[in-house]
């Protein structure tokens, strides 16, 4: 599993199996362009905040 700001195509340098790449968090996971703003909305629009970053990890481990 990863995290990043970037595409999901950037993360297959590094993320190998298919569970991890399914589980990958990146700006576009949503189907959509992001829109405009503060951060902290922008981050959260994204699925990208702390707490969805946290909860992913917990479906990712359990």
């Amino acid at each position: 599993m990863g995290i990043t700001g970037f595409t999901l195509p950037t993360m297959h340098r590094w993320i190998r199996s298919e569970r991890g790449l399914k589980a990958t968090m990146h700006p576009y996971q949503n189907g959509h362009f992001l829109g405009s703003g503060e951060a902290a909305f922008v981050l959260e629009e994204a699925g990208l905040n702390g707490q969805s970053q946290y909860e992913a990890v917990k479906r990712f481990l359990a």
